[in-house]
């Protein structure tokens, strides 16, 4: 296979009891077409089969390098590790519950090479992991799918065209970015932690790009189950990193009035998805709940925080 392009890329992966489901994100990502990347998976402090299943597949594969924790510490301080023994110029920021979707050689190859401009700094997440919205989908999952496209598709508005892209706009909120330039990577503390890459990159100079369509490459859910109690987890963990994100670097807040207008607006543009808005409203008011709760936890810190996992 011609290759186009000599770009070094490091996946890393920080990996906490994930005995159910590493084996095949592991091998997904050994699959992936491009002759120059390694993987580098950080164990954060795991109790049950995850070590023995990832010792097995770097035997296996010289591109796998495993890394031992003992404390469990949580994923940005794991990730920050991993991305200091990288040799990867780009870094892609992956989870065993995603899966890095490329629709072709071809296109996987183009993605790569935009990095060969040098403004480039990072590309962000364009979808949410759930997309496609499906009938199909159980109710917690299709209202966070709608949630999150909604937010990502507000942002994209203010975007600047760019070819295929739009350049995020740096007076809105940041995008989530997991791909980016190492050299412009600054350890992270907060559990906003691909909020804080794109400010990073941001305050180093560089643009960040937003996909307009999703046969570009990015991270999809390779299955996870959504249920209240873990989706009330993640609510309360989001509104803990919007606080940290604010205290560090004073970010402009997403649920200003302009946000709340557009959701209001555009609520009707999924209503061909049976039960759409009884999804959205389910998963609003658990994001709502978890924000309420965060205000009165005693747990501030962002080890606390990664502890509020749905499994």
């Amino acid at each position: 296979m011609k290759q186009n392009s000599n770009i070094k890329i490091s996946f890393v992966m920080s990996l906490h009891d994930e005995e159910k489901i590493i084996y095949s994100a592991l091998n997904e990502l050994l699959s992936v077409p491009y002759w120059n990347y390694e993987i580098l998976v950080g164990l954060d402090s795991c109790t049950d089969n995850t070590e023995a299943i990832v010792r097995m597949v770097s035997h296996a594969n010289k591109k796998l390098k495993m890394f031992k924790f003992e404390e469990h510490r949580g994923k940005n301080e794991v990730i920050n590790d991993l991305i200091k023994q990288a040799s990867g110029e780009i870094i892609i920021v992956t989870d065993a519950d995603w899966a890095f979707y490329y629709k072709d050689i071809e296109t996987l190859q183009k993605f790569i090479k935009l990095f060969d401009n040098p403004w480039i700094g990072g590309i962000a997440e364009s979808f949410a992991v759930t997309w496609p919205l499906r009938e199909s989908m159980p109710l917690l999952e299709k209202g966070i799918t709608i949630q999150n496209s909604l937010w990502i598709n507000y942002l994209k508005e203010k975007g600047i065209p760019f070819g295929d892209f739009l350049i995020a706009n740096k007076k809105e909120h940041p995008f989530l970015v997991n791909i980016f330039r190492k050299k412009l990577f600054r350890p992270n503390s907060t559990l906003g932690d691909d909020f804080e890459r794109c400010i990073d990159i941001w305050n180093s100079n560089k643009i960040v790009l937003v996909a307009k369509e999703d046969r570009w490459p990015r991270m999809i859910s390779s299955g996870e189950k959504f249920t209240m109690s873990g989706i009330l987890k993640q609510k309360k963990r989001t509104a803990m990193a919007r606080e940290q994100l604010n205290n560090k670097y004073k970010s402009k807040s997403l649920l200003t009035w302009d946000f709340i207008k557009y959701v209001m607006d555009h609520l009707k543009d999924y209503d061909h998805i049976k039960d759409s808005r009884k999804s959205f409203w389910a998963t609003s008011f658990l994001f709502l709940l978890g924000m309420i709760l965060s205000k009165f936890s005693n747990k501030k810190t962002t080890k606390d925080g990664w502890s509020l996992r749905g499994r």
